[in-house]
């Protein structure tokens, strides 16, 4: 636990700024998007518009800030090579930083853009900020996933082919996305994975109300088998991952 902290504490040093200037900038874009557009359009909650495209930027961020972390560690392997921490641990670490500063971010950006309701309840708008945050936390999860499986692919492919490892990695990813886009839709998904149904029709009403237009989210049915499946494959997932990463460094 003390080696994690110390691993943790070391991401801390090296990007806290990135992540202090993201928050500033977002509170800027947010505040001066509100004020353009108070000054120019008669637009219904201009505050929220832009909190959603700071928000969904941070999404993307916190993958940006993950692999720059990976890639300037490869820059000097001897960090790796040298260190007793597992190649898992040490990716681990990245993640959790990178998460847990992706929380904080998209905490205070949904705090402050999210807050011009009417007759909205403390509960019902700490219920809305939950869900945005905890909706894209997930969302950031799977993008990390994907991104950690795509970096070492392309690291793997570049020692034979260059910089034509880019265009196969790229192709191989999007033929992928496109046969679990296929799988996802079909009858089959459904047989094996829809078991254990709980409902989520009643979230909608939890949520509050901003200048007349309600806020919602719009969920399927939670199902347990699909749930169980979606953890343990992102778990084996991330150890396939970490462990041909540690191949490539150790060659």
């Amino acid at each position: 636990m003390d080696k994690f902290l110390g691993l943790l504490k070391k991401e801390w040093v090296l990007y806290r700024s990135w992540w202090l200037v993201a928050i500033i900038g977002g509170l800027i874009f947010i505040y001066c998007g509100e004020h353009f557009l108070d000054r120019r359009t008669d637009i219904t909650d201009p505050r929220v518009i832009f909190t959603s495209w700071v928000l969904v930027l941070g999404t993307f961020f916190v993958v940006f800030q993950f692999l720059a972390s990976i890639h300037n560690d490869l820059k000097t392997k001897e960090i790796w090579l040298h260190s007793t921490s597992s190649i898992a641990q040490l990716v681990g670490v990245k993640i959790v930083f990178a998460l847990t500063s992706s929380i904080v971010f998209l905490t205070i950006i949904s705090v402050f853009g999210l807050q011009d309701f009417i007759e909205a309840t403390f509960m019902q708008v700490s219920f809305l900020h939950f869900m945005t945050v905890s909706s894209l936390f997930i969302m950031q999860c799977i993008l990390i996933l994907l991104t950690l499986l795509f970096f070492t692919l392309n690291v793997y492919l570049k020692k034979y082919i260059g910089h034509f490892a880019f265009i196969i990695s790229s192709g191989s990813f999007i033929l992928i996305m496109k046969l679990w886009t296929g799988f996802r839709e079909s009858i089959n998904y459904e047989k094996i994975f829809y078991h254990g149904e709980i409902s989520t029709e009643g979230l909608s009403n939890l949520l509050p109300q901003s200048n007349g237009s309600s806020f919602f989210v719009i969920l399927g049915p939670i199902y347990v088998v699909e749930t169980l499946a979606f953890v343990l494959c992102y778990c084996m997932l991330y150890i396939v991952a970490t462990k041909s990463l540690e191949k490539v460094v150790l060659r």
